[in-house]
């Protein structure tokens, strides 16, 4: 079975930004009421786009694709919003191949290893498993000083969490300032 999926744009006289889109909802229509509806109660800040009511929405491109291939409408969508960069408001990429999306996992995963947190959790895990251990059990001093060591990883773990960031440390990135949203309409 087919799916019919669009590509869009967002755009306002009098406004150099635009928003690059896409849905599988068989009217655009019902994709633009989930932005208006997201604009009217602060949701989701569109820079001026609805700053004279409605934007114009354009089709940029139609793609027909397989049900449960959804990767390709928006890969198509990340490519127009590359071509808009310079002016588009869009805040996260809307495709990433898997071999990418792989090499910057692995990048955030040995960011956090070398973090505070990532050499607590590490350590936290490594006493856990040695405790745990039936083949070789740790008794008395040794099983008292790994759980000494245990509660004070706790409580840097409860103090760091408790810190209150200005970024994540992982990435570098400020925090959102809108709540996560759904990306795709849900409609169909």
């Amino acid at each position: 079975m087919t799916t019919i999926g669009r590509v869009y744009k967002l755009t306002t006289d009098g406004c150099d930004k635009c928003y690059v889109g896409s849905t599988k909802s068989p009217y655009v229509s019902i994709r633009m009421a989930h932005h208006r509806e997201r604009h009217r109660k602060g949701r989701q800040n569109y820079y001026g786009l609805f700053q004279n009511g409605d934007p114009n929405i354009e089709i940029l491109e139609e793609i027909e694709y397989q049900k449960g291939d959804d990767w390709i409408l928006r890969k198509a969508e990340q490519k127009w919003t590359s071509l808009n960069r310079d002016n588009c408001i869009n805040r996260r990429r809307c495709y990433v191949s898997p071999s990418v999306k792989r090499k910057e996992r692995d990048e955030r995963i040995k960011k956090y290893h070398q973090s505070e947190k990532g050499k607590l959790a590490l350590r936290k895990a490594a006493i856990n498993h040695r405790l745990k251990q039936t083949d070789k059990p740790v008794t008395g001093l040794k099983r008292s000083n790994l759980q000494d060591e245990l509660e004070k990883i706790n409580i840097r773990q409860a103090e760091l969490r408790n810190e209150k960031l200005s970024s994540c440390e992982v990435c570098d990135e400020e925090p959102p300032v809108f709540p996560p949203d759904l990306h795709q309409d849900q409609s169909v």
